[in-house]
């Protein structure tokens, strides 16, 4: 399996960073292909906005309308009408991961699974 974020689903300025998740998605969905018939399954896991040390150190933008989120920090403000409006956190993460490595997921392959709220439906 592979993990690709889901900015590529948003376009915006960061063309080699979506153009290296889009390569993820088609080398997974690749992988799929060739050894699938080996009993080899790849899927790709999308998160969103997810808690961690490194979305710790980008600062929302509070002049552009923030709001507070439980944790003590600001949920910027495109994320407000997220169906699920808050940030992620690892342990969701790992819990579709852990999914995706079980035998209830033994007739997936090739597949993308977003884990981001709803975040890239609205």
């Amino acid at each position: 399996g592979s993990i690709s974020s889901q900015i590529i689903a948003l376009g915006g300025a960061a063309a080699s960073y979506a153009a290296s998740k889009g390569g993820v998605l088609q080398l997974t969905k690749a992988i799929a292909v060739d050894y699938g018939p080996q009993g080899i399954r790849a899927n790709c896991l999308c998160p969103g906005v997810v808690r961690t040390r490194l979305a710790h150190h980008v600062r929302a933008d509070t002049e552009n309308h923030t709001t507070p989120v439980p944790e003590g920090g600001q949920l910027p403000r495109q994320m407000i009408q997220t169906p699920i409006p808050r940030v992620g956190t690892p342990e969701e993460q790992a819990a579709v991961a852990v999914f995706l490595l079980s035998d209830e997921a033994s007739f997936m392959t090739a597949s993308a699974v977003t884990v981001d709220g709803g975040y890239t439906a609205v």
